[in-house]
C-alpha cells in the first residue's frame, strides 16, 4: 500500500513538472548510431538539420557538410561513419515496432509484416492480409482503405487508423 501511494505521489509530482508551462515537448525523434555503436534515440521540439543531430551526439557539427535546409523527419535513422576526416552518413528508418512505441504513425504502403504486427490489434494474419491487399490494389490511396481488408471492421479501423500514413 504504502508503494502505491509513494508511486501516485511521485506521479503527481512529475505531472506538476512537465505541465504546460514547461519546456516544449519533443515531438521528432531520429535515432543515430556512430561507427557501428548502439543507436541512440535524440527527441527534438521540430525537425532537425544534421548540425543539430551532430551536436547532440557529441559530434562537431562542422565535420559533414550537408545541403542547406535538410530536415530529418520523426522516424528516421542515420548510421554515422567516421574515418579519420571522411564520415559518410546513411539514412533509413526506425522500426515499426519503434515508431509505434514513440507515436510515430507508419507507412501503410511500405511497412513489413513485423512492422504491421506492432500495432495494437493487429496479429500476423491480419498484417498478411493487409498486404496481400496493398499488393492486389498497388498500393492504398487512403487510409480508410484498410476497411476493404477481410477481417478489418469498422471497430478496429477506429483504433489503429492513427497509427498509419501513406
Amino acid at each position: 500500500m504504502l508503494i502505491l501511494l509513494s508511486l501516485n505521489l511521485q506521479k503527481r509530482v512529475f505531472d506538476l513538472v512537465r505541465s504546460e508551462d514547461s519546456l516544449p515537448e519533443e515531438r521528432v525523434f531520429v535515432q543515430v548510431s556512430v561507427n557501428g555503436s548502439r543507436a541512440d534515440l535524440y527527441g527534438f521540439v521540430e525537425e532537425p538539420d544534421l548540425g543539430a543531430l551532430l551536436t547532440r551526439t557529441g559530434l562537431h557539427p562542422g565535420i559533414h557538410e550537408e545541403a542547406p535546409g535538410t530536415r530529418y523527419a520523426s522516424g528516421t535513422k542515420l548510421d554515422v561513419l567516421i574515418d579519420g576526416e571522411k564520415i559518410q552518413i546513411s539514412k533509413s528508418q526506425m522500426s515499426g515496432f519503434q515508431k509505434v512505441t514513440l507515436g510515430i504513425p507508419i507507412s501503410l504502403n511500405k511497412e513489413s509484416l513485423e512492422g504491421l504486427v506492432a500495432v495494437p490489434g493487429i496479429g500476423p494474419k491480419l498484417a498478411a492480409a493487409i498486404i496481400q491487399e496493398r499488393e492486389k490494389r498497388g498500393g492504398f490511396k487512403a487510409t480508410a482503405e484498410l476497411l476493404s481488408v477481410q477481417g478489418l471492421g469498422p471497430a478496429l479501423y477506429a483504433k489503429i487508423g492513427r497509427y498509419f500514413s501513406l
